[in-house]
């Protein structure tokens, strides 16, 4: 901006010193050239979303646990504007060759053969409703707001019809938020 001004004043000062100093001219009087700066200026949204990552631990778990789906965590990602966004959609992908698990809404497995991780819509969330699956690979609509806060259950997961072998076991989404 400092610099913008600064040559501003320069032209002006140029232009008008050729005037001020000038005793006679070539031509009119009445005729010169004049020049007027505009500078242009938008502001579109800024938006963050926090955090970049997460590492959900369930540290140790039994197998009980996870065939009784009984052992829940939950995480919050916020999404905060300077301004009010529009078109607002959100897109949950599996990530690194995880698969959503066909007949078990919003389970995604992992990398233990036979379990995987439910996600679900938590309390209070932008979008879905309440302890609804989530839905994989779709973009959904998120209401206009300067501020939104996504809310998510997960669940450590049996995969039906498939034995469960002992060891630790991983999975990663991502969250994509598109806005303009």
């Amino acid at each position: 901006m400092l610099r913008i001004l600064s040559v501003s004043i320069f032209l002006v000062a140029g232009t008008a010193s050729s005037f001020i100093f000038a005793d006679s001219f070539t031509s009119s009087k009445n005729g010169g050239k004049l020049k007027s700066i505009i500078t242009m200026t938008v502001n579109t949204p800024t938006c963050a979303i926090q955090p970049h990552n997460q590492h959900i631990d369930f540290k140790r778990i039994t197998t009980s646990e996870l065939l009784n789906e009984s052992r829940n965590l939950t995480t919050t990602i916020s999404f905060e504007c300077g301004t009010t966004p529009a078109g607002i959609s959100l897109e949950v992908t599996p990530v690194g060759g995880n698969n959503v698990v066909s007949g078990q809404p919003g389970v995604i497995d992992s990398t233990l053969t036979g379990a995987g991780f439910k996600l679900r819509w938590g309390k209070s969330s932008a979008v879905g409703a309440e302890n609804q699956a989530v839905e994989y690979n779709t973009p959904l609509t998120l209401p206009a707001a300067r501020i939104s806060n996504i809310n998510l259950v997960i669940t450590p997961v049996a995969i039906k019809g498939i034995s469960t072998t002992s060891g630790p076991s991983q999975t990663q989404v991502n969250l994509t938020i598109n806005y303009s």
